[in-house]
């Protein structure tokens, strides 16, 4: 069974996917899940749930039951662009991540801003203000202070994001070794990272996981797979 066919299988009847089958959906595995499927009904399907997990100030909830406003955010706001059809959620979002923080981005606000959520609401707003009216100098800020928060930060996964969110930023030898030694996540958007940037390299076949987040992003790093739906502008 290929992966995609596992996220298939694996959706729940709510349209959106758990991190595990049978579980609650949250956003985080459904974008995934959703980025890879891209243009399939199933996609379709995750994307009448998220919307209605926006916040009305345009941001996004984590899950159905968890009102709070979280990172999560900029992964709608990169499926909304990717789309194409959802100007209508995806101003509200990109606005509201150019007001959130003051460096780089955090899990949610108030929190120390991070790596991870960092890179994402980089590349989210640089697709977000390629369809719709952003503030220019705002936008153009908010990247760089995102690049400096990105450059400085001393976390292990803090390369990967780089390569994620500022092409050429990782060696193509870091990329390698993290590819070989590297816990399964992080191998996968390692992977991810290099797909975007054109990079070849030997990959290892990973067998189907009942992580669906893991999977998803290993679907989305295959040679045919839709990593360019991540690819920052």
């Amino acid at each position: 069974m290929t992966k995609s066919d596992y996220l298939r299988r694996n959706q729940n009847s709510d349209g959106g996917w758990g991190y595990f089958p049978g579980k609650q959906s949250w956003v985080e595995p459904t974008v995934y899940a959703a980025l890879a499927l891209h243009g399939q009904p199933e996609a379709d399907r995750a994307w009448a749930l998220l919307k209605t997990w926006q916040n009305p100030d345009g941001s996004w909830r984590p899950s159905a039951e968890v009102p709070l406003s979280t990172w999560a955010t900029a992964l709608c706001v990169t499926v909304a662009a990717a789309r194409g059809d959802s100007r209508q959620e995806l101003e509200p979002g990109a606005k509201w991540l150019l007001s959130a923080g003051s460096s780089g981005w955090a899990w949610m606000p108030g929190s120390p801003s991070a790596a991870e959520p960092t890179a994402h609401s980089m590349i989210a707003l640089r697709k977000a203000a390629a369809q719709v009216a952003l503030p220019d100098a705002q936008v153009k800020q908010r990247l760089a202070a995102g690049e400096n928060h990105l450059l400085g930060d001393g976390s292990s996964d803090s390369l990967t994001f780089q390569m994620l969110a500022i092409p050429g930023r990782m060696t193509l030898a870091d990329a390698r070794s993290a590819l070989n030694s590297a816990p399964p996540l992080r191998r996968a958007w390692t992977a991810l990272a290099l797909r975007i940037q054109g990079q070849t390299f030997d990959e290892v076949q990973a067998p189907v996981s009942n992580d669906l987040m893991l999977t998803s992003l290993q679907a989305l790093a295959a040679p045919d797979g839709k990593f360019r739906l991540l690819q920052s502008l």
